[in-house]
């Protein structure tokens, strides 16, 4: 009898533990390139070149047939002409907005942001955003002292239809609770937004795609 007790009691617990702890469309970055040779060197290296903007250094880093677009624009001449064009600014700011967003071994190279290596559990990548941070506030209004309704870490969001961008804020759901509110646009990434594969090139680590878009 005990032991028949004991079953029905292990049973009930197991079956109150969900399937998962992380919510499906919750997604924090992740690193699984710091065990992998050369990688911490080269993302040492990528760092402080965008954090000096130093051209001829990303340049060394970069591939010669490096993809910059999906309409043939590529290789290092080219991105020595964008770095140094107006758009130079927002590579740059792009460079350094993906670099703290983790590092994904995939297929023999590094995938980053982490985000882009992952499957979105049937989420369309161009209809919804990350927010990125740890307890990033949803307000009730767009503005940045009105009532606090959730606090979101890493979570996948939805614009909310017919709501447009205003004072610094953008109406979104949360895909996962349904929740309804106002999150600051600075904090929402798209999926699809610039990232870097890098992969190795006569056995150094060079990037071989920099691009945005799908």
């Amino acid at each position: 009898m005990r032991r028949i007790a004991a079953i029905v009691l292990a049973i009930a617990m197991f079956a109150a533990v969900p399937a998962s702890a992380k919510p499906p469309h919750r997604f924090p970055p992740f690193d699984e390139c710091t065990r992998v040779p050369g990688a911490a060197t080269f993302r040492a290296n990528l760092a402080k070149a965008v954090r000096h903007r130093d051209s001829r250094a990303l340049i060394a880093l970069t591939a010669k047939d490096i993809k910059l677009d999906f309409g043939g624009g590529g290789g290092t001449a080219e991105l020595r002409k964008r770095l140094a064009s107006r758009e130079g600014r927002n590579l740059w700011r792009a460079l350094e907005d993906l670099l703290p967003l983790g590092c994904a071994y995939r297929n023999r190279s590094l995938v980053m942001p982490s985000l882009f290596s992952q499957e979105l559990n049937d989420v369309d990548p161009m209809t919804v955003f990350l927010v990125t941070g740890k307890g990033v506030p949803m307000h009730d209004r767009p503005e940045g002292r009105s009532k606090i309704i959730a606090n979101l870490t890493w979570d996948m969001v939805a614009p909310v239809e017919g709501e447009a961008a205003r004072g610094g804020f953008s109406k979104v759901r949360v895909l996962d609770s349904g929740k309804r509110g106002y999150v600051a646009t600075a904090k929402l990434r798209s999926p699809i937004d610039y990232r870097i594969i890098a992969r190795r090139v006569q056995g150094k680590w060079r990037i071989d795609m920099f691009v945005a878009g799908d």
